[in-house]
């Protein structure tokens, strides 16, 4: 690539990177006022992102995967704070049950995403049955953490009463089958993506052979 192109093309891509950057202080000040905890969320996220942008595994993704992962990484979080917001908010009355469950859904997909530049090495080694059951479980693993972290932000807020924590458990148990069925919705859009990306290769190897 021609010096003068490839200096166009680094700072495009700089450029993004900053507009994502700056957007996502504003999203992290959003966040912290409509709920506090929510910030190391956002700041856990846009770290493990960092690291892998830095590490050089964005590169390593297809640029189908890439197009997925971008998409993912920048919606989620906004998605996130509007959800997040209305439960906080109550602006829909009784909706907090539905609303979590999407939450968490999306949380499985969206964390599913974020580590996959991490996982990639390790699932092109396995069978497609090997790899849902490695990704899933790991989804799952990281969704099983945050409960514990409910668990103990409970304590925190004095709500050790019988009545109170037996009326989140029902919930904990739906929202570890809501995880599993988003990492699993998560697989199906990876490999989904994965596919589309190899028979378009194909397709063009195929043309060129002609």
């Amino acid at each position: 690539m021609p010096f003068a192109r490839y200096h166009f093309v680094n700072n495009k891509t700089n450029l993004k990177y900053l507009f994502c950057s700056v957007f996502y202080l504003l999203l992290l000040a959003a966040g912290y006022f409509i709920f506090p905890a929510m910030t190391v969320l956002l700041l856990v996220w846009g770290i493990i992102f960092f690291v892998a942008r830095k590490k050089g595994l964005l590169d390593k993704l297809s640029h189908s995967e890439q197009g997925l992962y971008h998409f993912i990484i920048i919606t989620y979080p906004i998605f996130e704070t509007i959800i997040k917001y209305l439960l906080v908010e109550n602006v829909i009355p009784g909706s907090w049950i539905w609303l979590n469950r999407v939450e968490h859904f999306l949380s499985a997909i969206g964390i599913q995403m974020l580590f996959y530049p991490f996982l990639k090495s390790t699932l092109i080694k396995l069978k497609k049955l090997e790899q849902y059951i490695f990704i899933t479980s790991f989804t799952v693993l990281v969704g099983n953490l945050n409960e514990f972290a409910e668990y103990f932000i409970r304590i925190g807020m004095n709500l050790t009463d019988v009545y109170s924590f037996s009326s989140y458990y029902s919930d904990t148990i739906y929202d570890m089958i809501v995880n599993t069925f988003g990492a699993t919705a998560g697989y199906f859009l990876i490999t989904r993506v994965q596919d589309s990306y190899e028979k378009a290769l194909l397709q063009r190897y195929n043309s060129r052979i002609k």
